[in-house]
C-alpha cells in the first residue's frame, strides 16, 4: 500500500498547532522534497550545515530553500509503524511513487527505526544511482539529520527529524 505523502502547504497549517499534531500527522522522521530545483544546486545550497554533538544541524536557510514551494512533497517516516522500510521508485507497487524518468521502477529502499530516530538507505540496483550528500552509495548507509538524498538525476529529498522540521516551519 503506497505511503500517503503530504505537502509543504499542509505542514505550514500543522505548524500553527502544538508539535504533537505534526508528530501525529508526519511521524518522527520525514523526507522533504523541493521539486523544482536540480539536485546539484540543492547539494550546493544545503552544504552549509553546522556540526553539533556529532550530528549535523540543518541550517535555517537550507530548509528555507525546501519550503519555498507549496507543492513540495513530504514523505512521513514511522507514522504507521515504528520500524519498517519504504521502497521508492516509478512502479505502481512501491511505497513512494516518483514521477521522474531518471528514477528506476524500484530505485531505493529506506529502512527505519522511528523509536531511535534512525534510518538507512540502500540503492536497489538502480540505473542512475542513489546519492547521499552528493556521493553515490553502493551499500546500505546510515542517514543523519540534514542529509540530502538524491534518486536519479532530478529527485532530491532532505532527511529530517520532525521536531526540527516543526521548529523551522514555525519560524518561517
Amino acid at each position: 500500500m503506497p505511503i500517503v505523502t503530504t505537502s509543504v502547504a499542509a505542514l505550514r497549517r500543522l505548524a500553527s498547532f502544538p508539535i504533537d499534531a505534526m508528530l501525529q500527522e508526519i511521524g518522527p522522521l520525514a523526507l522533504v522534497q523541493k521539486a523544482s530545483q536540480s539536485p546539484a544546486a540543492l547539494h550546493k545550497q544545503l552544504s552549509r550545515t553546522i556540526e553539533t554533538e556529532g550530528r549535523p544541524q540543518v541550517a535555517r536557510h537550507a530548509l528555507g530553500l525546501m519550503l519555498e514551494l507549496d507543492d513540495g512533497m513530504v514523505v512521513p517516516i514511522g507514522k504507521e509503524n515504528p520500524e519498517g522500510s519504504l521502497v521508492f521508485g516509478r512502479a505502481e507497487d512501491v511505497d513512494v511513487q516518483l514521477f521522474d524518468g531518471s528514477v528506476s521502477s524500484r530505485h531505493a529502499q529506506l529502512r527505519y527505526d522511528a523509536w531511535k530516530r534512525l534510518a538507512w538507505l540502500t540503492d536497489l540496483g538502480s540505473t542512475n544511482g542513489t546519492l547521499v550528500n552528493g556521493k553515490a552509495i553502493q551499500v546500505e548507509v546510515s542517514l543523519g539529520e540534514g542529509n540530502v538524498v538524491t534518486l536519479g538525476d532530478e529527485t532530491a529529498f532532505l532527511f529530517l527529524r520532525t521536531e526540527t522540521l516543526y521548529a523551522l516551519v514555525r519560524t518561517r
